[in-house]
């Protein structure tokens, strides 16, 4: 994918990664008292989407830990292996 701003607009530092929203199945414990504790957390990569800012392009963190958007262009080999 081509990125229309790789770099940090507040500090100048490359892009790290993208924000994205996950679909994940959490594990319990739930012990004698009937309190529940969080264990593990099984996510499911398959379902992942990047995150859209206001102007439609993807959100990304750099790593200083601002975040931005840029808009993408993906070719047409990433775009028919996404299907």
């Amino acid at each position: 994918m081509k990125l229309a701003k790789p770099k940090c607009p507040e500090c100048g530092e490359e892009a790290r990664s993208t924000v994205e929203q996950l679909l994940g199945c959490a594990d319990i414990e739930i012990d004698g008292d009937g309190d529940a504790i969080y264990t593990d957390t099984e996510v499911a990569w398959e379902h992942s989407e990047s995150v859209r800012g206001p102007g439609g392009g993807i959100m990304l963190v750099c790593p200083e830990g601002h975040s931005w958007e840029s808009e993408v262009k993906f070719t047409e080999e990433e775009l028919s292996a996404a299907e």
